[in-house]
């Protein structure tokens, strides 16, 4: 563009009039322009022909005129193609003066005009800055939730996260559908099965069945990088990455990391992007003025399933996604009291997220109520039967309440679903010990030597050396 402007201006600048005497041109440029559109009647033509075949100055003004309007042109068609991107804004202070421009250069009354050349220039270093401000990446894709009777109950927006067609998608925009429309470049598709499904974030995955879709490039984030959030209405803000804060999901002994957003104007975002278009962060979510995004290298996580959305009998908001990661950062900052009161409240709008059930069985605990964190742990597993972290969990509460037996039914249970899982296998060992079971114990340690030798030896020396009746453990996956 800017090689554009400097020889745009040069054509048209450079020696503009004749040096004559009274400085008049000897032709006009309008003249000359209309020359070279052949727009002039017989006798004009000649006219210009002869005065340019001995005047060298209008000759040079005729060949710049000619590169000029070659790359005028050009820009039309470029700035047409800018236009065509800027998505949804028909009617908007941009394009109604790229219109008015479009009919002044197509009816070729002013294009030999210097201002209207000036006024090209200004106008595409306008909407190419608005085009880039605005263009939304291809496979950002429009949803449309629907119900039974196919009427719209929500809408949102997601994004193709790979070529085989997988969209990923805020949970509380699918939320209660039968069914759901993918709209991918005004091309529709169903997206009604179900392949994940993460409510620590508030996504979900949907498969849709396309040919030679779009889909999108991830990007690590940096702080003070510039980016760009894309709202369900399909607008969008500038905006910065302010900070980054790792949050630690202590019952499940890993840490998730959030990115702090600050945007020019407040609304309803769900996805990140940078200036060259790539993911950095997904589902923003607003808390204490700043908004809070997952890492969008995280997306790639979500644990897969072959469902279809009337198996799915969830119900989920926004606002327990929100309250569930207030509670995570209340339990960085040491706030358990706080952490405690935003878990309960995401329960309440969002009962089957099993990790903030997970979350506020170990702050129970850790108060010393007991009764709750057992509590917890009994409602995630009428949820999720398989969960082992809240089997492993439940079985550590139960001993720390002299309930052994109930303890060794949870680990059992716990091992039916993964028999290699040393945790469990550990645990259980240890509670034979307590028991008095030296026999059984000895069974696991044998079965731990081949998993995690050393936990087999720090069994065995607790069999044959020491008494552990009174001794009791909680451990943690």
């Amino acid at each position: 563009m800017e090689d554009f402007e400097k020889e745009l201006k040069q054509a048209f600048l450079k020696e503009a009039q004749h040096p004559t005497a009274d400085g008049t041109e000897c032709i006009s440029l309008n003249t000359l322009g209309r020359y070279i559109d052949n727009a002039l009647s017989d006798e004009e033509t000649l006219k210009v022909q002869q005065h340019t075949g001995s005047c060298a100055h209008c000759m040079k003004r005729l060949i710049e005129l000619r590169d000029t309007l070659s790359m005028v042109r050009q820009a039309e068609s470029g700035l047409e193609k800018d236009l065509d991107k800027i998505s949804k804004q028909e009617g908007s202070g941009v394009s109604r003066v790229y219109e008015w421009m479009k009919g002044v250069f197509q009816s070729r009354t002013f294009v030999y005009a210097f201002s209207a050349a000036v006024l090209l220039i200004v106008f595409a270093s306008l909407i190419s800055k608005q085009s880039h401000k605005s263009v939304i990446p291809d496979y950002v894709v429009k949803l449309k939730a629907l119900n039974a009777d196919g009427q719209v109950i929500n809408t949102g927006v997601g994004f193709l996260e790979s070529p085989n067609g997988i969209v990923i998608a805020k949970l509380a925009d699918v939320s209660g559908a039968t069914s759901i429309d993918v709209d991918v470049n005004n091309n529709v598709y169903k997206g009604d099965e179900v392949v994940g499904i993460d409510r620590n974030k508030g996504l979900v995955a949907l498969k849709i069945n396309g040919n030679d879709l779009p889909y999108a490039r991830f990007s690590n984030s940096q702080v003070g990088q510039k980016v760009i959030a894309i709202s369900k209405s399909f607008k969008t803000v500038d905006g910065y990455i302010e900070n980054f804060k790792a949050i630690k999901i202590t019952s499940l002994n890993k840490e998730i990391s959030l990115l702090e957003i600050t945007l020019s104007k407040p609304g309803d975002y769900d996805l990140i992007v940078n200036s060259r278009g790539d993911v950095v962060g997904v589902s923003p979510i607003q808390i204490d003025g700043k908004y809070m995004a997952f890492e969008s290298n995280r997306v790639q996580d979500m644990t897969h399933l072959n469902l279809t959305l009337s198996q799915v009998t969830y119900t989920t908001s926004i606002d327990a996604t929100r309250d569930y990661l207030n509670g995570m950062l209340a339990i960085s900052a040491n706030k358990s009291g706080l952490a405690i009161k935003y878990l309960e409240q995401s329960l309440e709008r969002d009962p089957n997220n099993d990790n903030a059930r997970l979350e506020l069985a170990d702050l129970y605990y850790k108060k010393g109520e007991e009764d709750k964190s057992i509590d917890q742990y009994k409602k995630l597993l009428q949820h999720t039967p398989d969960n082992t972290d809240a089997l492993l969990l439940l079985g550590s509460s139960y001993e720390d309440i002299g309930k052994y037996d109930l303890a060794v039914d949870a680990y059992k249970k716990g091992l039916a679903v993964h028999p290699e899982d040393t945790d469990l296998l550990y645990n259980l060992g240890q509670l034979y010990i307590i028991q008095g079971n030296n026999k059984d114990a000895q069974v696991i340690a044998d079965r731990l030597k081949s998993l995690k030798p050393a936990l087999a030896k720090e069994l065995e020396a607790l069999i044959h050396r020491i008494p552990l009746k009174d001794n009791k453990s909680r451990s943690s996956p």
